[in-house]
C-alpha cells in the first residue's frame, strides 16, 4: 500500500471527512481505490466501518455505487444492509444502487434484509424495485429465507403486501411450511389461505407434518405450545397425511410423536386416520413403540383406537408366564409382584400382564391394588384401564389368557 492509499485508509477508518476531501481534491486520490487482498472498494470499506459521511463524500467525488469486491462480489448496498444502517441504505438507493445485484451466492440485498427481520429496511429495498421473487444459489426467495429464520415481520409483509408466491421450493424441495419452525396460528392460516400446500414433500421425502411433529418436541416452545397444537390440527384438517413416511428415515409422523411421548399429537393424528399398524422398513409399527418408550397412556390411546389385537401377542405371552406362577404363589402375590417387583413399574408390558391377571381376580383386585404401596396415580390408572380393557372389550377378554 502506497503512502496516498495509506492516508486515505486512515481517513476512512477515523471518519476524517476533511482529510479525505484534501486527498481527493488536492492530491488526486482515486475515489474507487481498493483495499486488502479482497480488493474491497473504498466506498464499501467506508460503509462497513459505518462511516456515512465518508461514503457520501466518496459518492460525491465519483465512486461507483454498484461496484463490488473481488471475493464475495458484495456491493455497497449489501454492506449497508449487513451494517443494519437504514440511513446508508436509503442514501445508496437515492444514488441509484441496484437492490437486485447478486453476490457470489446469488443473494441480493433483499435476501440480506430478509435475514435480518428489519421491516423498514426491507420495505425500503422493495419500494426501490427489489425483486421479492429473486432466487439465491439455494433457490430460496425472500419468503423462504424469512421462514427459515423465523422472521415473522418480513413473512407477514411479503404475504400481505407483495403477493409473494407461497408455492415456491428451494433446491431441496422445501416449501414455506417445511422451513418455518413452530408456526404461529395466524401464519399457518395465512399460508393455507394463500395456497400453500400442506401435503408437499421435500426431496428427502419429508412432509411438513412430519417436521412439525418433530419440532413440537422442542423444550423452548413454552407458552406457545397450545397455539402449536392448533396449527397441527389445522394442517391435519387441510389434508396433511399422517401416514406419509419420511423416505430416508423409516418412521411415520405417528411413530415420531410416540417416540417424543407427545400424547396430544398422537391423539390428533389417530383421529385423522393415522394407522398404528403400518410397519416401517425396520418392521416396527407405531403401536409397538409405546412398550419401548414405556408410555402406558399412549398404549391406552392405541387400544381405544382399535389397534390390531394380534399385536398384543407379546403381552398375552407375558400374562401366561405370570399365570404359570400360580403353581407356587397365590394370585394376589403374583399380582403384587408384577406391579412392584422385577421390572420397572412404568413398563407397559407389566401393566398388561397385571391387567390380564386382574381379570382372574375380578373386582376383588381393586381392593388389593388400592391397599398396596403403589402411588395413587398408578393405582387409578391400573384400575381405570383394567375396567376398559377387561370388561368393555369382551373379545379381548376371551383371548388374553388362551
Amino acid at each position: 500500500m502506497g503512502m496516498l492509499e495509506e492516508e486515505m485508509y486512515r481517513s476512512i477508518v477515523n471518519g476524517d471527512v476533511h482529510a479525505l476531501e484534501q486527498l481527493l481534491t488536492v492530491r488526486g486520490a482515486d475515489p474507487e481505490m481498493r483495499y486488502h487482498y479482497h480488493n474491497i472498494p473504498a466506498l464499501n470499506f467506508a460503509i462497513m466501518r459505518k462511516q456515512q459521511e465518508i461514503a457520501r463524500v466518496l459518492l460525491l467525488y465519483g465512486a461507483s455505487v454498484n461496484q463490488t469486491d473481488n471475493h464475495q462480489k458484495k456491493s455497497a448496498l449489501h454492506c449497508a444492509v449487513l451494517a443494519r444502517s437504514l440511513p446508508m441504505v436509503e442514501m445508496l438507493l437515492h444514488e441509484g444502487a441496484n437492490p437486485n445485484l447478486g453476490d457470489v451466492d446469488g443473494s441480493t440485498p433483499v435476501h440480506y434484509a430478509a435475514c435480518l427481520d428489519d421491516l423498514r429496511m426491507f420495505t425500503a429495498l422493495v419500494d426501490a424495485g427489489g425483486d421479492v421473487e429473486a432466487r439465491d444459489r439455494n433457490r430460496r426467495t425472500a419468503l423462504l429465507i424469512a421462514c427459515a429464520l423465523g422472521n415473522l415481520q418480513v413473512v407477514n409483509y411479503l404475504l400481505d403486501n407483495c403477493a409473494a408466491d407461497v408455492t415456491v421450493r428451494d433446491i431441496n424441495g422445501n416449501t414455506a411450511f417445511h422451513l418455518y419452525k413452530v408456526y404461529p396460528l395466524s401464519l399457518c392460516k395465512k399460508l393455507i389461505s394463500k395456497g400453500a400446500s400442506v401435503t408437499a414433500v421435500n426431496s428427502s421425502g419429508q412432509s411438513a407434518l412430519y417436521l412439525y411433529v418433530n419440532w413440537l418436541s422442542r423444550q423452548d416452545i413454552g407458552s406457545g405450545r397450545t397455539d402449536c397444537y392448533r396449527c397441527l390440527y389445522l394442517l391435519l384438517l387441510n389434508g396433511a397425511d399422517p401416514n406419509q413416511r419420511w423416505v430416508y428415515y423409516p418412521r411415520y409422523p405417528l411413530s415420531l410423536a410416540v417416540c417424543n411421548r407427545d400424547l396430544i399429537a398422537v391423539s390428533m393424528m389417530l383421529s385423522f386416520g393415522a394407522n398404528p399398524d403400518f410397519r416401517d422398513t425396520m418392521r416396527e409399527t407405531p403401536a409397538l413403540l409405546p412398550t419401548a418408550t414405556k408410555n402406558v397412556r399412549i398404549l391406552q390411546l392405541f387400544y381405544y383406537n382399535g389397534m390390531n389385537p394380534c399385536l398384543w401377542d407379546e403381552h398375552n405371552k407375558a400374562a401366561k408366564i405370570m399365570q404359570d406362577r400360580f403353581v407356587n404363589y397365590s394370585m394376589s402375590d403374583v399380582l403384587i409382584s408384577v406391579l412392584t417387583g422385577e421390572v420397572q413399574l412404568v413398563k407397559s408390558l407389566q401393566y398388561i400382564s397385571a391387567l390380564a391377571l386382574r381379570r382372574s381376580l375380578g373386582r376383588n383386585a381393586d381392593s388389593l391394588i388400592f391397599n398396596s404401596s403403589l402411588p395413587t396415580g398408578v393405582k387409578n390408572r391400573v384400575v381405570s384401564f383394567a375396567y376398559y380393557v377387561l370388561f368393555a372389550r369382551a373379545a379381548y377378554n376371551d383371548a388374553v389368557l388362551q
